[in-house]
């Protein structure tokens, strides 16, 4: 079996940075120059909320990739989820989160 050359990140990075534990309206850079976001693990919810991620260096503005709704998890299902983006971003990539969460980015 054979995978196209755009399937191979030569350096993925795993980051956990937004926390259930964290204030709800919490804004993060989660990468401050272009890249490649592959996808997100939704870990514990606490409160459901809004994630929006957008394409900016510095701030929850511009242009908009997702506004993901995450709920939480019925019990029983299965932890974590993750959830697959395969996009390119131009600027940079940056999350705001109104619901407390557990949430970790594969980008490059």
């Amino acid at each position: 079996m054979s995978f196209p050359v755009r399937d191979i990140l030569p350096a993925s990075y795993y980051h956990w940075l937004f926390s259930a534990n964290e204030t709800a309206g919490t804004v993060k850079v989660i990468k401050s120059q272009p890249g490649y976001l592959h996808g997100i693990v939704i870990g514990m919810v606490s409160t459901a909320g809004v994630l929006g991620l957008y394409d900016n260096a510095s701030a929850a503005t511009g242009t908009i990739i997702a506004s993901l709704t995450i709920s939480k998890i019925a019990a029983g299902a299965n932890v974590p989820q993750f959830i697959t983006f395969d996009a390119e971003f131009a600027t940079g990539l940056t999350g705001s989160l109104t619901g407390y969460s557990d949430l970790m980015f594969s980008y490059v």
